[in-house]
């Protein structure tokens, strides 16, 4: 796996992992971008936008456009279950044993 390959694997958990956290587990992509941005993970709008698209494809969330172009992640069961460490997808790094 590449230096590329891990960081969009890692950004992807830590995604899941913020919504997971999140009220109504959903969050919109500019607080998603701010959140990953405050543990160290620097990623433009389009590049969250991409892993929006990719985790949706996967069923790991659904994403919805809202009014205003608002895009907004909610997280799935099974998005919920990857973020465990209960299910694995590849292209999502798996979390560490608590």
């Amino acid at each position: 796996m590449s230096y590329a390959d891990l960081l969009t694997a890692k950004r992807r958990l830590t995604i899941l992992r913020y919504l997971e956290g999140a009220l109504g587990y959903s969050m919109n992509l500019s607080l998603m971008k701010d959140a990953l941005l405050g543990v160290g993970i620097k990623a433009s709008t389009r590049t969250v936008s991409d892993d929006f698209d990719w985790l949706d494809s996967k069923k790991l969330i659904e994403k919805e456009v809202l009014e205003f172009g608002v895009i907004v992640a909610k997280i799935t069961m099974y998005g919920q279950d990857v973020a465990k460490g209960l299910e694995i997808c590849d292209g999502v790094t798996r979390p560490s044993p608590d």
